[in-house]
């Protein structure tokens, strides 16, 4: 970082990129209820570490892709597959949050977000399975985005009973309260 800031370059931190360490996979990972503990107790050490050269934070790269997608946009994926989807998602979402509240305690003039990766999405065929499977997969794009932004899970996915089913009221609520608006 000091070498970076040395040379005119400015600093990205960026908190998760799909890197988990063994011992958090061996333990349930994302998916894991304390995940946002554990991520939460690791954002702390980085902020303080190396908020006073850091100005720009991302909590998680691509979460649509490392996050819900190991477990959803798999071939075949089971009902058990989009609960753990889901379980990951609103996991990573708390971590998120927690994460944008401590920095802005810590260092209020920094700036904080996530990077979102998103792409076209094209039916196989024009079979109504294959165009159902097109809007679902489009739909899976706003996963993080909505909460994120604003507050909701998105009423596309919730549009499929074999998503909504998962989202439960609890989450739900509990997103409405740990969000903070970026």
């Amino acid at each position: 970082i000091d070498e970076y800031i040395k040379n005119d370059i400015v600093p990205f931190f960026d908190l998760f990129h799909s890197d988990l360490p063994q011992w958090v996979k061996d333990n349930g990972g994302v998916a894991s209820e304390e995940f946002p503990g554990w991520y939460l107790r690791y954002a702390e050490v980085c902020l303080r570490a190396f908020g006073d050269r850091v100005k720009y934070w991302s909590t998680v790269n691509e979460p649509k892709l490392t996050v819900y997608g190991p477990y959803a946009r798999v071939v075949g994926a089971t009902p058990e597959d989009i609960a753990t989807a889901i379980k990951a998602t609103h996991h990573m979402l708390k971590a998120h949050f927690g994460t944008v509240k401590l920095l802005r305690q810590l260092w209020p003039e920094a700036k904080i977000g996530s990077v979102h990766n998103s792409s076209e999405v094209y039916c196989r065929s024009f079979e109504d399975a294959d165009i159902e499977a097109a809007k679902r997969s489009w739909a899976s794009q706003w996963v993080f985005l909505d909460p994120m932004m604003r507050g909701c899970y998105p009423e596309e996915l919730l549009a499929y009973p074999s998503i909504a089913c998962h989202i439960n009221e609890e989450y739900r609520q509990e997103l409405k309260e740990m969000f903070v608006p970026m």
